[in-house]
């Protein structure tokens, strides 16, 4: 959250003690110039690279940091996917503009329809977000690089498509439908947290001498998975098994077909 308590609204007892902690925490500290471990050229080169428009540097998958690429090649790499017309659709610009308005005004019509449901809070998040991205309804496409697999035997990079609804009109009421399927989806025997937990799953198994274990990666698994069986199958079991109350049963199954 950006919203910052002003002064009227917190204690002085707090003010006093946070400004005194800032102030033995800045003693710990003194500014000094680090001695560079860069030659002269080295620095003159990386100096360059930002402002090279050859080159792009894009993020790598698992958080592995920057990598740098050519422009060029970075257009072909992403091409690959968005050509991939099992996945991706392209539109004109007029299609998709009014894509977006059908979309606003159904969003506007939901927010309207169970504004007593969701509560205050994310009413105005909801509403907030969508009028002020009107401008810009779209999310962003962009693709990180796989250098822990290694290079393919085409001879390029594998690499995983992104596309951040970040900046576009359904995120925020995106979010307040995630919040509500958590509970439901922390229920299914399936579930666990995150691959720490199912490590300490695996640890408690008690195999034969002669067991062997067997591993499997999805190729393309959340684009391969069918949209409308998917809402659906959710969509039943909400209905019959979730314990939940009607109405915001009915707000969560109309906000995920939005």
């Amino acid at each position: 959250s950006k919203w910052t308590p002003s002064d009227r609204q917190t204690p002085s007892w707090v003010l006093t003690r946070v400004n005194r902690f800032f102030r033995e925490l800045e003693k710990l500290f003194k500014r000094r110039d680090a001695t560079s471990n860069l030659t002269q050229i080295q620095q003159q080169f990386l100096d360059l690279l930002p402002s090279d428009p050859t080159y792009l540097f894009p993020e790598t998958d698992k958080g592995l940091g920057p990598c740098a690429v050519t422009f060029i090649q970075y257009i072909e790499d992403v091409l690959v996917h968005l050509c991939n017309q099992e996945v991706y659709e392209q539109l004109t610009k007029e299609e998709a503009l009014l894509t977006a308005d059908v979309l606003h005004a159904d969003i506007t019509e939901w927010l309207s329809k169970y504004k007593h449901v969701i509560g205050k809070h994310a009413y105005r998040f909801i509403s907030r977000h969508i009028n002020s991205n009107m401008d810009s309804p779209f999310g962003q496409f962009y693709i990180l690089y796989k250098i822990h697999k290694g290079i393919g035997n085409d001879g390029k990079w594998p690499t995983r498509p992104v596309s951040s609804d970040v900046t576009s009109l359904p995120h925020a009421l995106g979010k307040w439908v995630t919040e509500a399927l958590l509970p439901i989806q922390s229920q299914q025997k399936s579930y666990f947290k995150d691959s720490f937990e199912l490590k300490a799953i695996l640890d408690k198994l008690v195999l034969a001498p002669n067991a062997l274990p067997f591993t499997a990666d999805a190729h393309s698994m959340y684009t391969n998975i069918k949209t409308d069986p998917a809402l659906a199958s959710i969509t039943e079991h909400i209905r019959n098994k979730v314990q939940m109350g009607e109405n915001k049963k009915k707000a969560l199954i109309e906000g995920m077909n939005i």
